[in-house]
């Protein structure tokens, strides 16, 4: 769900005038809250007005990308679209979005599943995070939909680990050092492939916790690779050898053989 800007009206119990007020939220009800909260009183008036548009950049993209949109979608939703288009993944589940707004973030339906769930990092502080973290690196590592957390069913399990290495400085100072990264780098979503790669190669503190985490509790390893056969020009190569090898043994068996025998008519 996308924050929708409202003008609302409503009493100043102050002045007894009607004060008028923008505000940014997700539904009407929200934004009556809001009017509450900024001191107004009833009667309440709220009027939603328009949304932000995205910009001709945004539109000469998606078109590019061979986005369909719809003539007045909001900005951040085409945002949304674009992302997903760019990292091919899957849209959010609704439970996930839903979730997100529980956190006061704000979402389209048209977001990705792992940009959500890297939104949704990136926007809580890291000591109550890593429960949803290590849980949404898990779901990508089995290649299943994450859920909102309270509709998975082992979900307690990542929640005890994260009670264990919260209260850990060390485990604290490495995990938001391994999640970092700079102010420049406009483009980041995590539990992708890339990301997957980056987990495992890591020899962070944080990272290596995980790890055995994973492998103890869900038998989760890092995906071995097949062996390579070896190719048949080496398997050739070793036989031809053999061959000339053993040929060259006989020739000088017969070879003596026949110095033997000279010999021998010398003899006589």
């Amino acid at each position: 769900m996308i924050l929708k800007n409202y003008v609302i009206r409503g009493t100043n119990p102050a002045t007894g005038n009607s004060n008028k007020k923008t505000i940014r939220a997700f539904t009407d009800e929200d934004a009556r809250d809001s009017a509450f909260e900024v001191g107004l009183v009833d009667p309440i008036e709220i009027l939603e007005s328009s949304h932000d548009l995205p910009s001709e950049r945004q539109i000469d993209y998606a078109t590019d990308l061979g986005i369909n949109f719809p003539p007045d979608i909001p900005r951040a939703a085409l945002s949304d679209m674009i992302t997903r288009a760019v990292e091919k993944d899957r849209g959010a589940d609704i439970s996930l979005i839903r979730y997100a707004e529980s956190l006061e973030i704000e979402c389209s339906e048209y977001i990705s599943e792992k940009h959500l769930a890297t939104t949704i990092v990136d926007c809580t502080p890291a000591e109550e995070i890593i429960a949803f973290f290590l849980y949404s690196l898990y779901c990508s590592l089995k290649e299943i939909t994450i859920v909102s957390p309270e509709n998975f069913q082992d979900y307690k399990l990542f929640e005890t680990f994260s009670k264990e290495v919260s209260i850990d400085l060390k485990f604290i100072a490495s995990f938001k050092k391994a999640i970092s990264y700079s102010d420049d780098d406009r483009f980041r979503v995590l539990f992708n492939s890339t990301f997957q790669q980056q987990f495992f190669d890591s020899r962070a503190h944080a990272f290596e916790t995980m790890k055995r985490f994973l492998n103890d509790k869900f038998n989760l390893k890092r995906p071995q690779k097949n062996p390579s056969k070896p190719s048949q020009a080496k398997s050739y190569g070793a036989k031809r050898k053999t061959n000339v090898s053993t040929g060259g043994c006989l020739s000088q068996v017969v070879l003596l053989i026949v110095i033997i025998a000279i010999l021998i008519c010398f003899a006589k």
